[in-house]
């Protein structure tokens, strides 16, 4: 029997009134951070910790499918972002990103790596083996946060963030991977076109900088390649990504200092891109997906909301709304089903549907 905890009905006043049915699927998970669909009816969810689920819509039954080893947890850190392959229906493979320890540097790095999923075949459960490191991002930081870190695909490449690693001005030092947007191979190398790519001191994999901590990217339906990233109090900024281009931080910004409140930097400087849109105050963004209908819905953690938004074929933004905020819960991460229904959990480990 399908699993429906409840149904949230939620009206919110934005222009005109209108309803969201939102549907709590389950609160079985802790601290998930990402999710995948592998059809309609499974959902993989990474948690923080290191684990990774999978749940069936239909009948609510949660499986564990595996358990990372040395998965550095302090801070921000952890398992993060889960995503398919390109090819899954044939590779049945799976991209993670986590923190674990640099082999050379020691210290705590974002890396990527892949796993081989094992459906259910009528003998065994489904399973998820042979974690295969790709890519260990290099910053010189000890620090526990700012690791970004989410995941899109193209047809040949990887697209994978990394914060700023709580040292602003290596966003800025292409001779480090922290604050940038790396393009990898699906083997994990360096892409060859990337825009640093055989330069002396400067990192191969570097698509773009100026980043601070990017927990969203996704590509819209013109193949366009956007992401969101955490200002610092306000500022937080929806790019639209290009090769080799700088995005400012922390030279440019449209945040303020935590302590002092005077502002980061300043707003524009020749050289630097600007965002397509900022959120002052901040609202904290945690995640970005563009639908099959083109709409950015953008999760929220100190919002404790989903903003849904609505862009121009100038890739200007006419039309903002505010969703989930009655729930009160800091939203983790959004997925999409293969039928385009809107899921996503909750730092509270809950996992609603939304219909808007």
């Amino acid at each position: 029997m399908r699993q429906f905890i409840g149904i949230l009905l939620i009206s919110l006043l934005i222009g005109i009134n209108q309803a969201q049915a939102i549907t709590l699927i389950s609160d079985k998970f802790e601290s998930p951070w990402g999710m995948a669909f592998i059809d309609n009816n499974n959902l993989l969810i990474s948690e923080k910790h290191g684990s990774i689920k999978q749940l069936n819509i239909n009948t609510g039954k949660v499986i564990m499918l595996t358990q990372l080893p040395k998965v550095l947890g302090a801070g921000q850190g952890g398992l993060m972002d889960i995503q398919l392959a390109p090819d899954f229906e044939q590779s049945q493979q799976i991209y993670v990103t986590y923190v674990t320890s640099h082999p050379q540097t020691k210290q705590p790095a974002t890396t990527l790596a892949k796993l081989q999923y094992t459906a259910n075949n009528g003998k065994q459960k489904p399973s998820l083996t042979q974690l295969t490191p790709l890519y260990y991002s290099l910053a010189d930081s000890d620090k526990s946060h700012h690791f970004g870190s989410r995941l899109a695909f193209d047809k040949q490449h990887i697209y994978m963030t990394v914060g700023d690693r709580g040292h602003r001005t290596s966003a800025q030092d292409l001779n480090q991977d922290s604050g940038k947007i790396l393009r990898l191979n699906f083997d994990g190398s360096a892409a060859q076109n990337n825009p640093f790519f055989g330069e002396t001191n400067k990192r191969a994999a570097v698509y773009s900088y100026g980043h601070r901590n990017q927990q969203g990217i996704s590509f819209d339906k013109a193949g366009q390649l956007w992401t969101i990233e955490h200002g610092p109090r306000g500022g937080d900024e929806l790019n639209l990504v290009h090769k080799g281009v700088n995005y400012g931080w922390p030279v440019i910004s449209y945040g303020r200092e935590y302590m002092s409140r005077l502002p980061v930097g300043t707003s524009h400087q020749a050289g630097m891109e600007q965002p397509v849109h900022y959120y002052v105050p901040s609202i904290a963004p945690s995640d970005l997906l563009i639908s099959q209908q083109n709409q950015f819905y953008i999760s929220a953690l100190s919002g404790k909301q989903i903003n849904k938004l609505t862009l121009d074929d100038n890739n200007q933004v006419i039309n903002e709304q505010v969703l989930a905020k009655s729930l009160n819960q800091r939203i983790r991460s959004l997925a999409e089903d293969p039928d385009g229904n809107i899921y996503f959990v909750t730092d509270s480990g809950n996992l609603y549907k939304l219909t808007d």
